[in-house]
């Protein structure tokens, strides 16, 4: 056979021998899916649209209104104290806008990780002490 499909069959994908890659778009809605549902009901949970994305007059009009750049994805508010998430890719790193944001907010005394998936999120809340109301299925 010449490989091809036949009429009607889908063609098939071709073979990955590692993992794909998540988009931080798609690893934010993971990880955030699961913590509405495993963080302390009175836990405060906010995802960011970050402002350092858009351009043009739209950025500006943003930047001049407060907007932050570098601000981490994920925020958490959890008995009077502030968690911050940052989403990463595999392999992916932190702006140098990131970096100073992040130095920022922990000079505020928020917590902040960087995380490269739900596991290490929940690990990050672990380390932060805040308790989970269940676990992610493996």
């Amino acid at each position: 056979m010449s490989g091809l499909p036949l009429f009607g069959e889908r063609p098939r994908p071709p073979l990955r021998l590692t993992d794909r890659v998540k988009p931080e778009h798609e690893l934010q809605a993971e990880v955030s899916r699961a913590l509405r549902i495993m963080l302390p009901r009175e836990a405060f949970l906010t995802a960011i649209d970050h402002a350092n994305k858009a351009s043009g007059k739209f950025g500006a009009r943003l930047q001049g209104r407060g907007a932050v750049s570098g601000l981490p994805d994920l925020w958490i508010i959890w008995q009077g104290r502030s968690y911050c998430i940052e989403l990463k890719r595999k392999g992916g790193y932190l702006s140098p806008t990131q970096k100073d944001c992040h130095d920022m907010l922990r000079q505020a005394e928020a917590r902040v990780a960087v995380c490269h998936s739900l596991d290490e999120a929940l690990e990050a809340l672990r380390v932060w002490q805040i308790p989970l109301r269940g676990r992610v299925a493996a």
